[in-house]
């Protein structure tokens, strides 16, 4: 059996779920330097990264399946409220002064501070809160 270059990855895990996801569709895989890659990846640019060699009859598939995996791992993720699953919300990481007092807060308090609920998102339509 013949296998034809389809893509090559910099990093090698991102080359292993799309040869995953290949897999899962019948399709054969190969994946050259992945072991290499994955051992040094400052050579993965002068070795041509973690290349993706796909079976050469299903080519036109492998391709139409990798450019749907790169606009799904591309799209926004929504925040999803576990209330009413709407995506209409926001999330509010302490920054500036809040940041600093919650870092002075676990200093003082031994790492106790760490255990309080902290809440920074929030629903907009039903006003849930969760962490």
């Amino acid at each position: 059996m013949a296998f034809v270059f389809v893509r090559s990855y910099s990093q090698a895990m991102e080359a292993q779920m799309v040869a995953g996801a290949l897999q899962a569709e019948g399709i054969e895989t190969h994946l050259a330097n992945e072991y290499l890659v994955q051992q040094d990846w400052f050579v993965s640019n002068a070795v041509g990264g973690c290349r993706l060699h796909v079976a050469e009859e299903r080519e036109a598939d492998a391709r139409r399946i990798i450019g749907e995996f790169d606009a799904t791992e591309s799209a926004p993720k929504r925040l999803t409220c576990p209330r009413c699953d709407s995506t209409h919300t926001e999330f509010n990481p302490p920054t500036g002064l809040r940041q600093f007092a919650l870092v002075v807060a676990i200093i003082v308090t031994g790492g106790l501070a760490l255990l309080a609920k902290r809440t920074y998102k929030r629903c907009l339509d039903c006003g849930a809160r969760w962490g």
